[in-house]
C-alpha cells in the first residue's frame, strides 16, 4: 500500500496500524487530518510507525501540529508538502534543519500557522533558494513575537534563479520585500499584503505570465 489516510475516527484503528507499519518502506504518501482529535502527532507518529518513510513523496498534515512533532515528518524525499493549522517555534526539535533539507520539493503550501520570528526568516530564505519548487502557496502566517505588525518585514527572492516555479499565491501576510522576476512564472497571486516601499516589477523577460491577480494589496 503506498496511500495512506488518518483521520481523527482512523487514529485508533488497529487494522489501519498494522498496515501502516507493515508497509513503511512502501509509503509514497501521507495525509494526517487532526482537526477533530484531541491526539497529537507525537501520539501518533508510533502508533503508525511513521519513523522511517523512506521513500515518502507526499505530506499532507493540518491541525494543531506542535514543531518537534512536525519535524519528524518532514523527509528529504518529499516532492508534495502541504501543511496547515499549526504552531512553529522551534522550542525543540530540529525543524530548522528538517525545512532546508527539503531539497526535492516542487509544490509547498503552508497556510494558518504560528511560526517563531526565526522560523519564518529561516523558511524565506530556504525557499528564496530553492531551484525545484513549480508550486508555492504561503498564507496566513503570524510570527508568534510580531504577530502582523509593520515592522516585521520579510524578505522574498523569487528571482530569474527560480527557474521552474510556475505558480505562486501568497495572501495575508506580514509586510513583504519581494522580488518576482522568475521567467517560468504563469500566475500570480496576492492578496491582502502590504508591498511597503519595495516596487513590483513584473519584467518583459517574463513571456509566460498569463494570470496576474492583485486584490487588497498595500504599495
Amino acid at each position: 500500500l503506498q496511500d495512506f489516510f488518518i483521520y481523527g475516527q482512523t487514529i485508533h484503528d488497529e487494522n489501519l496500524q498494522r498496515l501502516s507499519k507493515q508497509n513503511q518502506t512502501n509509503m509514497k504518501s501521507l495525509d494526517i487530518n487532526m482537526f477533530d482529535t484531541s491526539s497529537s502527532l507525537r501520539e501518533i507518529i508510533p502508533l503508525f510507525s511513521l519513523t522511517e518513510l523512506t521513500n515518502l513523496q507526499t505530506l499532507l498534515c493540518g491541525g494543531n501540529n506542535k514543531e518537534a512533532e512536525l519535524s519528524l515528518l518532514l523527509y528529504e524525499n518529499l516532492q508534495y508538502v502541504e501543511l496547515f493549522g499549526a504552531e512553529w517555534t522551534n522550542y525543540e526539535g530540529k525543524l530548522d534543519e528538517r525545512i532546508t533539507a527539503l531539497k526535492h520539493v516542487q509544490y509547498l503550501y503552508i497556510g494558518n500557522v504560528t511560526l517563531s520570528h526565526e522560523i519564518r526568516e529561516i523558511l524565506y530564505d530556504f525557499i528564496s533558494d530553492n531551484k525545484t519548487i513549480q508550486e508555492l502557496v504561503l498564507g496566513n502566517l503570524d510570527c508568534k513575537e510580531h504577530g502582523h505588525h509593520d515592522d516585521c518585514t520579510g524578505n522574498f527572492d523569487l528571482s530569474i534563479k527560480h527557474s521552474r516555479l510556475e505558480k505562486l499565491v501568497l495572501w495575508w501576510l506580514p509586510p513583504l520585500n519581494l522580488t518576482i522576476t522568475s521567467q517560468s512564472l504563469v500566475d500570480v497571486e496576492l492578496w491582502s499584503i502590504n508591498l511597503g516601499e519595495s516596487s513590483l516589477l513584473l519584467s518583459r523577460d517574463m513571456f509566460n505570465i498569463k494570470r496576474v491577480d492583485l486584490s487588497r494589496i498595500k504599495i
